[in-house]
């Protein structure tokens, strides 16, 4: 049992923090779902995806080149519902589980997972509107994380005080979302950019949360504490930004839709592959906590795979 004890001061900075962050604002309701997606449109902005700025990527054709994007865009969705569902989402409700030093941070952590709860039912939505072919079993098509962060994940969702440092991973992972808002302007469909843009309002404030749960959790843990945290979640983000997996998804896809383009399936994959290891977010705080050079850690390895969570319906509270 790891003993966390933080000062008065973190305390006081809590209350007043507390009175000043807006409650939950987003749900899906807010969005203005119409007939769904523009098919004729770019769903994220070009110069995100992998291939884009490569020689084969000049070489597709214009509906190659949509058709791509918009897998782009579906698996970019799947990411952020991944990072809710699977990362987010249980982490807060472990830490709900167990007591909070004040009933303002309680508050705070609440309506922090019933924004992620709300944002995961827009993207099963989003989803199900863009390729319903797809999702109709409300199953994730193109992430698919491979077992060791799937098992690094759960292990940190079952003990978020001892393993803090996903407050800073998960923040990271989500860094991503200021830059779709940013650069969905013209040509992408207008949608998209919605969900992105109603998203990305909420992360202002989850960023101001994440501080003050790591004043709470981080700051004052002890060296062996420190070293344990640091291992994991450096494996962790280690193994989640490697990019020797995923990102073929979307040009399998693509092979399928344009069966021409088989005969050109391994440069595609090994140009996706380049694009990525110029693209991915860089490890943020969570890559530079204190490694434990021992042998301490590493059982915090084995834990079994969960299930991502399904679509949810929206969520107006939280029981305490």
């Amino acid at each position: 049992m790891v003993s966390i004890n933080s000062g008065p001061g973190v305390w006081l900075e809590i209350e007043r923090e507390a009175a000043t962050l807006r409650p939950p604002g987003f749900t899906p309701d807010l969005v203005p779902w119409g007939a769904g997606p523009d098919f004729h449109k770019f769903w994220i902005p070009e110069k995100m995806t992998p291939l884009a700025g490569s020689r084969v990527y000049g070489d597709l054709g214009e509906e190659q080149k949509l058709r791509y994007n918009q897998c782009c865009a579906l698996e970019t969705i799947e990411k952020l519902i991944w990072i809710e569902s699977y990362g987010i989402t249980p982490t807060l409700v472990s830490l709900l589980t167990g007591d909070l030093p004040t009933p303002a941070l309680r508050e705070l952590v609440q309506s922090v997972l019933i924004d992620e709860l709300n944002h995961t039912a827009a993207e099963w939505r989003l989803l199900r509107l863009a390729r319903e072919d797809l999702y109709r079993k409300n199953k994730l098509f193109f992430f698919r994380p491979p077992p060791s962060v799937v098992r690094l994940a759960t292990r940190v969702s079952r003990m978020p005080r001892l393993l803090s440092g996903w407050v800073f991973f998960y923040g990271s992972l989500e860094e991503r979302l200021p830059s779709l808002c940013r650069e969905s302007g013209n040509g992408v469909d207008p949608l998209f950019a919605t969900v992105f843009a109603l998203h990305t309002a909420d992360e202002a404030r989850h960023k101001r949360i994440n501080a003050l749960i790591a004043k709470w959790l981080v700051e004052p843990q002890g060296k062996l504490a420190g070293w344990i945290n640091g291992r994991v979640m450096n494996r962790l983000s280690k193994a989640y930004r490697d990019t020797g997996w995923g990102g073929d998804g979307p040009i399998l896809q693509l092979i399928e839709d344009f069966p021409e383009l088989a005969q050109h399936k391994t440069q595609l994959i090994e140009e996706t592959l380049r694009g990525r290891a110029g693209k991915e977010i860089p490890a943020t705080t969570a890559g530079q906590l204190p490694e434990l050079p021992s042998a301490e850690a590493s059982a915090l390895s084995a834990a079994p795979d969960g299930a991502i969570p399904g679509p949810t319906e929206k969520i107006s509270r939280v029981g305490t």
